[in-house]
């Protein structure tokens, strides 16, 4: 599975502008929306966005990274790891992570598990998975050895443990050129909405 174009777990996320605001569409998250009332943002509630100051868009994109993983700048480096599910099998709340990065987890005890940002290398998680009330990657009896690959942000990775790290073989490091690249085609798009701002300006003026 090629896993070299990572921008953060898919989700409908978007930024418009209009009026020196920041109009934000986003899944619902208590984390950000605290996070948005904290940079004076409001809730329009007939565009269903957060309207904040176009003053705090770092700090929206700072946001954004932290609680969605998702990098709307093209600036964040990243890497891809390998490592042995059972290396992070969190007992508890009976999912795999690295840190606080969720990787893989189970919905329902009868259901496939989800994969955020991995592949499995080696190896395959059973069908289902503890009970109705608790569902759970792996069964309490089950030893399996499975081999997955995930890809973090560089900053993410950084703040893991020693121990943690230990477990974990760099596959591959994103370079200075992608990254380059990345940033490139958001800068482009911005531009592009420069470009149509404005015309508006202009069509407005002749009116």
């Amino acid at each position: 599975m090629k896993m070299n174009r990572f921008k953060g777990v898919k989700m409908n996320i978007k930024i418009k502008r209009e009026n020196n605001l920041l109009l934000i569409t986003s899944p619902y998250s208590r984390s950000f929306v605290n996070k948005m009332r904290n940079l004076q943002g409001k809730w329009n509630r007939e565009l269903n966005v957060w309207e904040v100051s176009e003053d705090f868009e770092d700090k929206v994109n700072e946001a954004i990274l932290e609680i969605y993983r998702v990098d709307l700048t093209g600036k964040e480096e990243y890497i891809i790891v390998e490592y042995r599910a059972k290396d992070f099998e969190d007992k508890d709340k009976d999912d795999i992570r690295i840190g606080n990065i969720i990787t893989v987890y189970r919905p329902s005890r009868d259901s496939r598990v989800k994969l955020n940002d991995t592949a499995i290398m080696q190896g395959e998680f059973d069908k289902t998975g503890g009970s109705a009330k608790y569902p759970a990657v792996f069964d309490r009896w089950d030893e399996r050895d499975v081999i997955l690959r995930s890809t973090l942000f560089k900053k993410e990775y950084d703040k893991l443990s020693e121990d943690e790290k230990s477990k974990l073989t760099i596959i591959r490091r994103q370079d200075k050129k992608e990254r380059l690249l990345n940033e490139k085609e958001i800068i482009l798009k911005r531009l592009s909405e420069i470009e149509d701002e404005l015309k508006k300006c202009e069509e407005n003026k002749d009116e």
